[in-house]
C-alpha cells in the first residue's frame, strides 16, 4: 500500500501538511470511485441503461436518471478533488522552493509575488478556487439537466448575473 501514496514533495510543515492532505484525498477518491463503480455493476446486474431514453418503465426511467445524475456528481467530485490535489502539491513545492517555513516568521526569496513567494504561488490558490466553483457549477447543471430539469434558465440566470458583475 505504500507504494501508492505520493512521496513528499519538499520539506518543512507546509509540505508536511500538502502530503498528509494528499493522502487523504487519495482516499477520499478511491472510496467515491469505488461507489461509482458499485453503481454502474448494480446497473448492469439490474439490466439498467444509465444513457438509454427508449425504456418503457416509468420507474426505470426514474431510476436511470438519478443513477445517472449519481454518476455525474462523483465524477464531478473526482475532478473536484483531483484539481485540489494538483493546487495543493504545486503550492507546498513552490513554498519549498522559497524556502518559507511555517515555524519561522522569515520569508524565502521568490521571484517577486505576495510575501516573498512566486508570482505561481500568488496566483494559484485564485485558480484552485475558480477552477473548482466551476466544476461546482458544471457538474450541478449537468446533473439537474439529467433528472430532467430545464436547464436553460439558470444559464441564462447566470449570464445576466455575470453581466451585471462584469
Amino acid at each position: 500500500m505504500k507504494h501508492l501514496s505520493p512521496k513528499m514533495i519538499g520539506d518543512g510543515q507546509i509540505a508536511e501538511r500538502a502530503h498528509l492532505a494528499t493522502k487523504r484525498a487519495y482516499v477520499r477518491m478511491g472510496r467515491v470511485l469505488l461507489a461509482m463503480i458499485i453503481i454502474l455493476l448494480l446497473t448492469s446486474i439490474w439490466d439498467i441503461d444509465l444513457f438509454n431514453e427508449d425504456s418503457d418503465s416509468v420507474g426505470l426511467q426514474l431510476i436511470s436518471h438519478i443513477l445517472g445524475s449519481i454518476v455525474y456528481f462523483i465524477f464531478g467530485y473526482l475532478l473536484w478533488e483531483a484539481v485540489g490535489l494538483w493546487a495543493n502539491r504545486r503550492l507546498a513545492k513552490e513554498h519549498t522552493e522559497a524556502g518559507i517555513d511555517l515555524a519561522s516568521d522569515e520569508p524565502g526569496g521568490g521571484e517577486g509575488g505576495g510575501a516573498g513567494l512566486s508570482r505561481l504561488a500568488t496566483v494559484l490558490p485564485v485558480l484552485k478556487l475558480a477552477l473548482q466553483a466551476m466544476i461546482i457549477v458544471l457538474t450541478i447543471l449537468v446533473g439537474l439537466s439529467e433528472l430532467g430539469v430545464n436547464t436553460t434558465p439558470l444559464l441564462a440566470g447566470a449570464g445576466v448575473v455575470g453581466l451585471a458583475i462584469g
